[in-house]
């Protein structure tokens, strides 16, 4: 897709669409200067709007109005962005992809919008990077397999008009910043609405060996054989059902630059699916099983982001990737397995196995002497009962505490939104088991705390670390402004957001 700012007033160009935005009872004064052109150029035809209450500039809300010649611009597309006390990037993300939605169903491939002009509170290069996230990501459709799709027009430009060439540049730098994230996020979308009989744990590894080659990134992928070798127990001990080899996958980023961030290290989840074992599942909603590799996917779309980027950080992204299946080779409830740790877990649920492969995957992060550790997972339907689709859970130790503040800020920004729970020792009593050091479940009370601080035990001592339960928020139901029905992409744009303010860039 081509992406670019341009200095130039929209009123003075010959396209088919030009995006305007209005807010909420705004009759005079209009906040935009090109808004106040463009009336005035049509006779007042948008204000009449107005005070008709046929347009009312409530948010997310569209009205098309034909020029008749007296512009250039063949239509002028008006969306409603709601109070300007109420105003935020999230609201312009918002926007942006019901404008972009909009004008592909229009069967127009061109966008020419100044909705980058309305940047209350921020600066020009984070609004054009709202803008084009929003519309990129709100244009996101999964048709791969389709074979009767007929796909509509998609859009091949987004042009941002901007009156002030001062900050051209600026405006640009954000359109790239944007373009990248959203490219990536929808990568991450691709990856975890594959089904499983597709995106198996090989699958994913082959994704990966692209994703390095393609992107200059060092990639290994650990066998069966080899993650029996090293003492992978719990993580293998979920694979035991399938006939699905799992893959253990390793994807790192190295900055060129000397002088780096320290080392973080990233683990995603990546049951291709889970049918809960021998522990199984009830068959409502078992189809959407395929979304808990939702971790990993993400995993990989942030090392496409980050490369691109450049940004200054070393970052390793761990995917522990298997199937949970029922066989007579299958997990059993009472079964007791040694982790890589070397403590022991009695397996009193096989559905509760999201953890018992982020417990090697955590173990195995140590080796990179991390100065914080992220773990990315749908660990909980507890969780989603607790926070619904608008937030995940986060858990952290005590020595990420300054590390919490900057993520839940990040969360802000990207509206992909944290809240956390508490991790106090309390819970751990609850997973202390007879037959083994320690217990896969501990009761449904509190069972997204509960499984937080069983993954704790296997995070090494002194090293920052922090858990983001996605399940809530990894799929959706429905879709929203810029969120698509079913995968989200959750985690790409946060964690990207959480770099970044950790470098001040």
């Amino acid at each position: 897709m081509d992406v670019h700012a341009e200095h130039g007033k929209i009123e003075e160009k010959e396209y088919d669409i030009g995006v305007l935005g209005v807010f909420e009872s705004e009759t005079s004064d209009f906040t935009s200067k090109s808004l106040q052109v463009v009336d005035s150029a049509l006779n007042g035809a948008i204000r009449d709007l107005l005070e008709s209450k046929e347009f009312l500039g409530k948010l997310n809300t569209i009205d098309i109005l034909r020029t008749k010649g007296l512009l250039p611009l063949k239509r002028i597309l008006l969306v409603g962005l709601g109070k300007k006390d109420d105003f935020s990037i999230e609201r312009l993300r918002q926007v942006s992809g019901k404008t972009a939605v909009r004008t592909r169903e229009l069967n127009i491939q061109e966008i020419a919008t100044t909705l980058q002009e309305i940047r209350l509170n921020t600066t020009p290069r984070d609004a054009a990077q709202a803008v084009v996230e929003g519309s990129m990501l709100g244009i996101y459709q999964f048709v791969e397999l389709k074979t009767t799709h007929t796909e509509p027009f998609s859009i091949k430009k987004i042009l941002l008009l901007e009156r002030d060439i001062a900050v051209i540049d600026e405006i640009q730098e954000g359109a790239n910043l944007g373009q990248i994230i959203a490219e990536s996020t929808n990568f991450t979308r691709d990856l975890a609405n594959m089904p499983a009989n597709i995106a198996t744990p090989s699958y994913l590894a082959a994704k990966a060996e692209e994703l390095a080659t393609n992107f200059g990134l060092k990639c290994n992928v650990i066998d069966e054989s080899t993650a029996k070798e090293i003492g992978m127990n719990a993580f293998l001990s979920v694979a035991q059902g399938s006939a699905q080899p799992a893959k253990f996958i390793i994807i790192e980023y190295q900055s060129s630059n000397k002088e780096i961030l320290d080392t973080i290290v990233v683990v995603g989840k990546a049951i291709t699916f889970d049918s809960g074992g021998l522990s199984l599942k009830q068959r409502r909603g078992l189809e959407n099983m395929k979304y808990d590799k939702s971790g990993g996917c993400a995993v990989l779309g942030l090392m496409s982001a980050v490369r691109q980027l450049k940004l200054p950080v070393h970052l390793v992204g761990l995917i522990p990737a298997t199937e949970n299946l029922p066989s007579g080779n299958a997990l059993k409830p009472g079964d007791v397995v040694k982790s890589l740790s070397g403590k022991t877990i009695e397996i009193v649920n096989t559905d509760a196995e999201g953890r018992l492969v982020l417990a090697d995957a955590l173990t195995y992060a140590k080796k990179y002497s991390p100065t914080l550790v992220i773990d990315l997972a749908t660990l909980t339907g507890a969780c989603r009962v607790a926070l619904g689709t608008y937030a995940s859970g986060m858990m952290a130790n005590k020595q990420a505490e300054n590390f919490k503040e900057i993520l839940k800020t990040a969360g802000e920004k990207t509206g992909e939104r944290v809240w956390e729970l508490p991790l106090w020792a309390d819970y751990s009593t609850l997973i202390k088991s007879d037959f083994a050091d320690i217990k896969n479940v501990g009761g449904r009370e509190g069972a997204a705390i509960i499984a937080a601080a069983f993954l704790s035990k296997f995070v090494e001592q002194g090293i920052p670390w922090i858990h983001l339960d996605i399940a809530g928020t990894a799929r959706s139901d429905k879709k929203r402004a810029y969120i698509p029905k079913g995968a989200t992409g959750v985690g790409v744009r946060l964690i990207i957001q959480f770099i970044r303010d950790l470098l001040g860039n």
